[in-house]
């Protein structure tokens, strides 16, 4: 089985490569050119030294496979300036599709694309599927939106296959997002959040999330389709703490702000911000984003792919812990 991977040396990217060595696969990795995974000594790894963007770099990793995963795209950051909105699209969009023509061109039988729940637009008090609108309000979640939309069209003009994963928040080892800060902030006992605690969220494992990825691929079913994909269970902001403590090994927990007391600092917050121009640490978005729910319905995957996640919400965070431990990576 030969495969190719896009953005395969971050936190989602590892364990998809970890899987599929071990399920006997040979792998063509597009990687850049002062990336560390350079130097793997594996035979089944063939690194392949471009961008997204660079049509002969992805001529030589789609070749002679027979799936694509993609991963690789521009996240995490806010663009401050017309020429940074233009990057996510350059990136997002353009690689997109420079990438299936390049498999097209190999006949790349399936492209596994690597999306967001961040295409619906919403941040709380809201629960999605696959059938839910997509209304994606930022730069970042538009470029994923219409990257989506290249990936489940290409088999309409002789492109390959494409199937659409949509991960919520992803946490493990080389996470760089939300859990990562969480855990730094809990490590220091800086962080409290608002209500009870008892709000749902949906997450996912970097080990399950490379678990959905293999079964999509390989699933005759799963053709032009979308999936969202999260652990199978919702967790409460007090289940997440405890588990990030635990794996601190702390057995400090941190203060909660009951929700009518932390609507008053929100809207202080945003008066604040309107007349001093200055960001204040609340205001009512934020007291909405961690006070209220945000879940997805996972059913579909578990249905149509057999989907069931390998890793707990508490080994998952506990190898997170352990890596950014190792990495001494606390500030």
């Amino acid at each position: 089985m030969n495969v190719a991977v896009t953005g395969g040396t971050g936190c989602l990217g590892r364990p998809l490569i970890e899987r599929l060595i071990a399920d006997g696969a040979y792998l063509n990795l597009l990687a850049l050119q002062n990336d560390a995974f350079l130097n793997c000594q594996n035979n089944k790894v063939k690194a392949i030294t471009g961008d997204i963007n660079s049509p002969e770099a992805l001529d030589l990793l789609c070749m002679d496979c027979d799936v694509v995963f993609h991963l690789a795209g521009r996240v995490h950051s806010v663009p401050r300036t017309k020429e940074q909105e233009e990057k996510f699209f350059r990136v997002n969009v353009e690689g997109t599709k420079n990438l299936l023509e390049a498999a097209k061109k190999n006949r790349v039988k399936k492209v596994v694309f690597y999306s967001t729940v961040g295409v619906y637009g919403k941040d709380a008090d809201f629960h999605g599927d696959e059938l839910s609108t997509c209304k994606p309000g930022s730069v970042y979640a538009e470029s994923k939106y219409q990257a989506e939309q290249l990936v489940l069209n290409s088999s309409n003009d002789g492109g390959p296959e494409g199937v659409v994963l949509r991960f919520p928040v992803v946490y493990g080892p080389l996470d760089r997002g939300n859990v990562a800060a969480l855990i730094k902030a809990v490590r220091k006992k800086i962080f409290f959040y608002f209500g009870d605690g008892n709000s749902l969220r949906s997450m996912i494992s970097s080990k399950n999330a490379a678990e959905a990825a293999i079964r999509v691929a390989f699933e005759a079913k799963a053709v032009n389709e979308l999936f969202c994909v999260t652990d199978g269970r919702d967790y409460t902001m007090n289940e997440m703490v405890d588990c990030i403590c635990g794996a601190l090994g702390m057995r400090w927990r941190p203060f909660h702000a009951p929700v009518l007391l932390a609507d008053l600092a929100g809207k202080f917050g945003d008066i604040f911000q309107k007349w001093i121009h200055v960001p204040f640490p609340i205001d009512s978005a934020r007291v909405r984003k961690l006070s209220k729910p945000l879940t997805f319905s996972c059913e579909k995957a578990k249905r149509v792919l057999g989907y069931e996640p390998l890793e707990t919400l508490e080994e998952g965070i506990r190898r997170e812990v352990e890596w950014l431990r190792a990495i001494k990576k606390w500030r």
